[in-house]
């Protein structure tokens, strides 16, 4: 009963590990369609090249004044579907990053769902990354650590619970930056205005496009190309379609990501950005409220991880 008790904590601890160091994957592999077909080709049809290239300019100077900011809170929602899994994994979650000089965030998993069913120990989890150290806290911990809802886990430890060196983890979470993420969508080559519309009460415009992931990988750095490649075949994704929304100061508002329609794997994710450049603390919790990640065996040789 024991061993079976572990093991269930190991494969908890990775999920949480991979919800932290990997949003930007969950954006990349999320793929992204918000608008329909029918609102794509209306924008195209009406606009030809010149249309075309205008939109492409929008959204790779947005990406580039983006990249200038120094601080963002994003909230995002994904859904993703794997054939042969029990159901829909659904997430929400909030972050607040330091983008620069050098990254930080502090996380709240809100919920986390299979087939309908939220997952124990997951939804409601908090997650705080100052340094080389994330620190997580859920009541799931506190059997494990004396009574202590935080967890800390080392540059070290974060490698050995996934499987990988802790600058790759951070490579991913890196591609969550939002000037990142608006980069990867210059691939496409049919972007189109598709009107103006208000995000969160801000004005803004919104642009829809598709892109192949080959494409989109190749606008990434040349050491994360083939490991984002590979995450796609292993999901049979081949095509993503996106919808962004820009505003008054060529931030993004926000971006919606979905798989097309027959889609083998079906991911939607939609993020929405605010509070850009306001301030934001990421401090390490108090060390009195702080466990150590128990020790649990094999963790980077389990089958699967």
């Amino acid at each position: 009963m024991e061993y079976h008790r572990i093991g269930s904590l190991v494969m908890k601890r990775r999920l949480v590990v991979g919800t932290a160091v990997s949003a930007g994957m969950v954006l990349s592999l999320s793929g992204c369609l918000g608008g329909s077909g029918e609102e794509k080709g209306s924008g195209a049809a009406g606009g030809g090249k010149s249309v075309v290239l205008a939109a492409a300019d929008v959204v790779r100077k947005s990406s580039e004044k983006t990249s200038q900011v120094q601080t963002v809170k994003a909230e995002l929602q994904t859904e993703v579907t794997v054939p042969g899994a029990p159901g829909a994994v659904r997430m929400h979650m909030r972050m607040a990053s330091k983008m620069r000089p050098e990254l930080a965030f502090r996380m709240t998993v809100d919920q986390v769902s299979m087939g309908g069913k939220s997952l124990p120990g997951q939804s409601g989890m908090e997650m705080v990354m100052t340094g080389r150290t994330l620190y997580m806290k859920s009541p799931a911990f506190a059997q494990l650590t004396h009574g202590k809802q935080w967890v800390k886990m080392t540059a070290a430890e974060l490698g050995a619970a996934s499987g990988q060196n802790f600058d790759q983890l951070l490579d991913q979470q890196k591609q969550a930056d939002p000037s990142d993420q608006v980069k990867k969508l210059t691939a496409s080559k049919d972007i189109h205005e598709v009107g103006k519309e208000t995000v969160n009460g801000v004005e803004t415009t919104h642009y829809a496009g598709t892109m192949s992931v080959q494409e989109m990988a190749a606008k990434l750095p040349a050491q994360q190309q083939e490991r984002q490649l590979k995450s796609f075949q292993k999901l049979g994704v081949q095509t993503l379609a996106f919808d962004l929304w820009v505003d008054g100061k060529q931030l993004p508002a926000k971006i919606a990501v979905k798989t097309p329609e027959g889609s083998s794997t079906k991911m939607d994710t939609t993020v929405t950005y605010s509070d850009w450049n306001a301030p934001v603390t990421v401090s390490a919790p108090p060390a009195s409220e702080v466990g150590p990640m128990p020790k649990l065996p094999n963790l980077g040789n389990t089958p699967g991880a």
